[in-house]
């Protein structure tokens, strides 16, 4: 490597030193210093030493591709240049260039300055790049030759439009030891020192093959009989199986001695075969995006074969496809069961499925798998369910046995590109497998001792255990603070199928297929989750006849069912009944240890299933359901659902499907004033789950309290005090003896205990005992005082806090003009004054100005004028001259513009997509401003205005924002508008107007315009002219007619479905984005920065409300709230991977803490990492 960079790492930090691109060529690799932008990291790696040791040396340096910026002198234009598999050493100021490898990327270089040329041209000391017809000249810095240059800014990485230029070839990696360049040049030379006669070569074509065309008779027998044909197929064989032969030498890998590696052959040709410019050709895609494609794709299966007579059949395996990848090595280790009479005995105990042995895979974190077997020979099937349920490892570990080393084991490891690694004979202790087979058998034997359960159930228990510990966040710093099942996943593990039953515990199963006199409830044992039945919830539980059974529907046994001697006596005929058919923890049941173990698991056809697919007609789910139903059209009210409609003939009214959504059953519901109603099942199923939560449960909303009553287990007054053996006195913390009558918001009635209402409504019961004269009581008295002081606290925080409305998605808003041009001074820029000066511009039309004292007419009622502030969801400011609605009086009717519903929009994509339909979109410029004003009022000009209008005297013409009755001035006239082009109004929503029309092949259709205030979104295979028709009547934004690409925040594109048809595609990555860096722009001013590790939307175990930090001032509160905002948009316009966490961090608006604040930045730094979503309609 060149002294150079000893010196670039030796010069003084105070020296000015011009950023530049110097020519050595000394050097065999391209060196980037701190000024070039890096674009990717190779993952290697070098040394880089000095021409002798006294120079030292530079360990580690990361091999990049970068980006570096050149200016022209000359043109003024500036060039984006590429550079590839260069050392990147960020103490150097300046970099380095080979000529050698610039020759190889085609450029032309000329290296002497023109003073020494014989004559002096343009291109003596200058870089050429023919592709793109640009010189580069050459300066000289004493005798080194350099370019000046300098690192791109961010604006000029994001532009599509900048040229760019490779210094070096676009090559996966770079050998500059590689010695077909010295075979190359020799080979330009014959043995007297002459230059050969070649074809010219360039740097992208470094080898070129001559031969002559041959016979063409012997080539049309055979192409085998014509030389060249021949050789040119022997050629592209050569190319396509060319190996590498490795010694089989012993390894030491990961630390474990003696493992070797089972196969010494392997194809150089076999991963990755395509190359970024066959990429781009093949799918039609820039160099650019294509080499960043291969850096992130993996190409494990490759077609090997190129026989171009096609005699060769292509295999049909394509398992390196078919299983999931993941990224640490697997070790894995049979262990076995033994016989009560012969221990050790590998024949041993058949489980109760028939397995006599399991597999134990274990990774280095110790996240586990068992798979029990039949027999050790079913090793290939162990590894392939590994393969299927967890993924395929880079590798496996296994023991020196041929049912794991050869045979089906090694096929399968090889189809699926898995190393597979065995250990010598003797070092069975560097197989981590082997420790968890001592750590299973240990944990088993205790479970079956501890719970007496017969040992034939081993299979169950050993599974748990493995679940268990997958589960477990032990205290090892390889699962870096999570558990083994989050560290191999990515994922939340969820312990839910794991955590309410203990193994071998009692429970209670619902059967059913029970029938009279039969109940229902059985009793039987847990032996721990089911993976491969049902839902993630199911559990097997061992029945009184000794089967195994899949169940969802089971619980514990409540305590008075574990102290009722009539259970007991059913638990000890249980035990006895499974001893005597299956055996204790001890020995199996003679039965069982005298039966022929099966070669092969078989599955008992008669194992009844607790939960089977019911008739439909033997009951019904939803009568009896208590639901918030419309029942006069507007007032929600509690309804009971009484029975089914039937028709004339008797049967069922309408289709059942178990797809509640699209259950079409009629029933009559029952209203708390008797009156009946006829509701579908899907309406009734909208209205359960709209108003459930997760786990299905229901929450009132409190009304108001009716009145209270106490029975005789309330204390006394003068009983409210306990008194120790010091005399000390302290209140009895009780609630016993009192009950309210409630009515919620359903408009029912019901009494709650003190207790249950305490917990969920403690200010509104602590008022209403303060309003009966009850805090004495001794129910109350110990906690109604400091609740009616806290209560006090909260209010006067929230209403401080929701009047200091400050910002908006981060960006501090102004209320007047002042301050408004003060913002512009202190930020530097003048958006504020422009959004004013653009509103001001735009509601000229809506005044007539009178002159200098002239009064208004008679009737004209003055209003004022003011402009509010806002900031826009892409972050535009904005200004809006308001009228002063508040001071007016309220008109009549609706005042409200017409807004379409988001579900209407989503209908009209899918509509379009079905239909092959276009669609556009465009803009109502100054829509209220189109329309005439319906009331009479004048105003007295501000500061706004100017200081030329400024205090004259202006009739207000035209519909204002802010008026009451301006949203209906311009629905109206945009109603009359749309009637008049022969639209009608959908009656499903009116805001979707639709008129009749036909395509070109005569098809008729329904076009459709969809209106959000003064936003249209036309459906129609030629939208253009339909828009054009709206356009007489309204001036549409001239920029804001064509293809929808920007709706309510998100981004919509056209896209292509495998299938070929056409859809349509929302995202809201642009959004996210833009969010983000306004939230970083503001920590960077706060001295801080979001987290570069957020896997999950909030920090793993994270409660918000156990969160006890403090709370947050003012200013940081309405910081939080207008974080949440942003937030709760971006899971309306399709990011539900984060509303849970939303939601529960919005439920802290109130009294948001610390702790919140850092989990709402954790969330955007997710977002950041993880920003790409998109809905398809």
């Amino acid at each position: 490597m060149s002294l150079a960079i000893i010196s670039a790492l030796e010069t003084d930090e105070g020296e000015e030193l011009e950023v530049r691109m110097e020519l050595d060529s000394h050097a065999d690799s391209p060196v980037l210093g701190i000024h070039a932008h890096i674009i990717s990291h190779t993952g290697n790696h070098v040394t880089v030493s000095g021409f002798v040791d006294s120079l030292g040396h530079k360990k580690r340096v990361p091999i990049v591709d970068a980006v570096i910026a050149y200016d022209c002198d000359v043109t003024g234009q500036t060039s984006l240049m590429y550079i590839c598999n260069a050392l990147y050493i960020p103490e150097m100021r300046y970099h380095l260039l080979p000529p050698f490898i610039m020759r190889l990327a085609g450029l032309l270089v000329d290296e002497c300055p023109k003073f020494l040329a014989k004559r002096a041209s343009i291109r003596n000391h200058s870089v050429f790049f023919p592709n793109n017809n640009i010189r580069i000249p050459l300066f000289l810095r004493g005798i080194v030759s350099y370019f000046p240059c300098r690192r791109p800014t961010s604006e000029e990485l994001n532009d599509d439009s900048m040229l760019v230029l490779d210094l070096t070839p676009r090559a996966s990696e770079w050998n500059p030891h590689d010695m077909k360049y010295s075979e190359l040049e020799a080979s330009m030379m014959d043995y007297k020192g002459a230059i050969r006669e070649q074809e010219e070569v360039s740097g992208h074509q470094l080898m070129s093959i001559k031969m002559d065309d041959g016979d063409p008779i012997l080539r049309g027998v055979s192409r085998y009989l014509d030389v060249g044909s021949f050789a040119s197929d022997l050629q592209m064989i050569a190319s396509v199986g060319m190996y590498d032969w490795n010694q089989s030498a012993t390894q030491n890998i990961n630390g474990h001695p003696g493992m070797h590696k089972t196969c010494d052959v392997k194809s150089s040709r076999k991963r990755g075969s395509v190359d970024p410019n066959e990429l781009a050709r093949l799918w039609k895609i820039g160099s650019d995006a294509a080499k960043r494609t291969l850096d992130t794709c993996t190409q494990l299966l490759v077609r090997s074969s190129q026989d171009p007579t096609l005699n060769k059949r292509f295999s049909t395996s394509d398992r390196q496809l078919r299983y999931n990848r993941i990224s640490a090595n697997v070790f894995m280790d049979t262990f076995f069961t033994s016989q009560p009479d012969r221990r050790g005995s590998k024949g041993g105990t058949r489980s109760l499925r028939g397995f006599g042995c399991a597999q134990v895979f274990v990774t280095d974190f110790n996240h586990t798998h068992v798979v029990p077997l039949n027999k050790k020979g079913d090793a290939p099937f162990s590894v392939k369910h590994y393969f299927k349920n967890v993924g395929v490892p880079p590798a496996i570990v296994c023991d020196y046995a041929l049912e794991e080393m050869a045979g089906e084991a090694k096929k399968l490891c090889d189809e699926c590109d898995c190393d597979l690694r065995v250990l010598e004979k003797g070092t069975q202790w560097a197989n981590r497998a082997e420790r968890f087979v001592k750590i299973f058998k240990d944990a088993v034997i205790r479970d079956l001792k501890e719970s007496n359960c017969p040992m034939i159930l081993w299979c169950y228990c050993v599974q748990r255990r493995s679940d268990i510990n997958n589960a477990t966040a032990a205290d090892n710093l390889a699962l870096e603070g999570t558990n083994p099942h989050t560290r191999m996943t990515g994922q939340t593990c969820d312990i839910s199928n794991l955590c309410q039953f203990g193994w071998y515990d009692w429970v209670y199963f619902r059967d059913e297929k029970a029938s009279f006199p039969y109940p229902k409830e059985v009793l039987g044992r847990c032996l721990g989750p089911s993976k491969s039945f049902g839902n993630a919830m199911p559990q097997w539980v061992l029945v009184r006849s000794g089967k195994v059974v899949c169940v969802t529907t089971l619980r514990c046994l409540n305590k008075a069912e574990i102290d009722s001697e009539i259970e007991k006596s059913k638990r000890e005929d249980f035990d006895k009944e499974i001893k005597s058919k299956l055996g204790d923890s001890l020995s199996p049941a003679e039965v069982m240890t005298n039966m022929t173990p099966p070669e092969e698991p078989v599955d008992d056809p008669n194992i009844p299933e607790a939960d089977e697919v019911r008739d439909i007609n033997d009951f019904d789910e939803l009568l009896g359901a208590e639901v918030l139903l419309p029942q006069d059209g507007e007032h929600m009210r509690s309804a009971t659902v009484v029975k089914r409609v039937l028709d004339e003939n008797g049967r069922v009214k309408g289709t059942y499907s178990s797809n509640p959504m699209l259950d079409t059953r009629v029933y009559e519901v029952m209203f708390p004033d008797g009156e009946l109603k006829k509701y579908s099942a899907n309406v009734i199923a909208e209205n359960m789950f709209a108003q459930t939560d997760s786990d299905g449960h229901q929450y009132n909303i409190l009304d108001e309290i009716i009145a209270h009553r106490s029975t005789g287990e309330a204390l006394k007054k003068e009983d409210g005090w306990h008194i120790d053996r010091k005399g000390r006195r302290s209140r009895r913390l009780t609630t016993r003896g009192w009950y309210f009558n409630v009515q919620w918001k359903d408009g029912t009635q019901q009494w709650i205990s003190l207790k249950d209402l305490k917990e969920s409504n403690p200010v509104e019961i602590a008022e209403y005992v303060q309003k009966c004269d009850l805090i004495g009581e001794p129910a109350f008295a110990w906690w109604v005082p400091y609740t009616l002081k806290k209560r006090d606290r909260i209010i006067a925080s929230v209403c401080a806090r929701t009047k200091k409305k400050t910002h908006k998605y981060g960006i501090r808003v102004p209320n007047t003009v002042a301050e408004a041009y003060a913002l512009d001074r202190e930020n530097g820029n003048t958006l504020w004054r422009d959004a004013i000066r653009e509103e001001m511009k735009n509601t000229e039309v809506a005044f007539k100005f009178l002159v200098d004292g002239e009064k208004p007419p008679p009737g004209y009622e003055c209003a004022p004028l003011h402009l509010i502030f806002d900031v826009k969801m892409d972050f535009t400011r904005k200004a809006r001259l308001v009228f002063g609605g508040h001071r007016t009086v309220d008109p009549e009717g609706s005042t409200y513009a017409g807004v379409v519903s988001r579900e209407s929009v989503r209908i009209a994509f899918t509509y379009a997509a079905l239909m092959g339909l276009d669609i556009m979109a465009a803009d109502i410029q100054n829509a209220y401003l189109s329309a005439p004003c319906s009331q009479k009022y004048y105003t007295v000009c501000g500061p706004e205005f100017g200081s030329e209008l400024q205090g004259h005297v202006a009739i207000i013409v035209r519909a204002l924002y802010g008026g009451k009755s301006s949203g209906k001035d311009f629905r109206d006239h945009l109603r009359d508008c749309m009637l008049h082009l022969g639209y009608e109004s959908c009656l499903a929503d009116p805001d979707v107007w639709m008129r009749k029309s036909h395509k070109d092949d005569g098809t008729e259709y329904w076009e459709y315009m969809l209106l959000y205030t003064d936003d249209c979104l036309c459906v129609s295979h030629l939208p253009s002219a339909a828009l054009g028709d709206l356009g007489k009547y309204f001036t549409l934004k001239p920029g804001s007619i064509g293809p929808p690409k920007i709706y309510l925040g998100g981004k919509v594109s056209e896209m292509v479905l495998p299938n070929g048809e056409k859809a349509w595609a929302f995202s809201a990555s642009q959004y996210v984005q833009e969010a983000v860096k306004n939230l970083e722009r503001q920590l960077e001013e706060r001295g801080m920065k979001l987290t570069v590790k957020a896997s999950a939307p909030i920090a793993s175990g994270y409660r918000p409300e156990l969160d006890v930090s403090p709370e947050l001032d003012p200013d940081d509160a309405s910081h939080y709230q207008s974080l949440i905002g942003i937030l709760r948009w971006i899971v309306e316009l399709g990011r539900i991977d984060i509303c849970c966490e939303v939601s529960m961090l919005s439920s802290h608006l109130a009294l948001p803490r610390e702790g919140h604040l850092q989990q709402v930045y954790h969330i955007f730094a997710y977002l950041k990492q993880k920003h790409n979503a998109r809905l398809v309609f």
